[in-house]
């Protein structure tokens, strides 16, 4: 599994490598790999650490997963009731 210190290393080749690319390009880039690599450093734990099986790594892969979206759910409900709830006045 790689360090912190090698994906950190790899992200800034990646940028480095796409200095002359539009600033847009080069940051859909660098999410790519910090995705890239998040996908793998998981993919290690993994398989470091189940018992192998491919129901065991089924079942984990499911729950990480679901773990992601549930993130990604709380920070899209936060979101909405901002905005919805932020265009409300109290009066009394």
């Amino acid at each position: 599994m790689k360090s912190l210190e090698e994906i950190s290393k790899r992200i800034t080749e990646i940028v480095d490598l796409t200095n002359d690319r539009d600033p847009k390009i080069k940051d859909e880039f660098r999410q790519q790999v910090i995705v890239d690599e998040a996908v793998s450093a998981a993919d290690s734990i993994l398989m470091e650490f189940s018992n192998g099986t491919v129901e065991e790594l089924d079942y984990l892969t499911a729950r990480v997963a679901e773990r992601f979206a549930g993130k990604l759910m709380m920070s899209v409900k936060s979101k909405f009731l901002r905005n919805y709830f932020g265009n409300l006045t109290i009066s009394s």
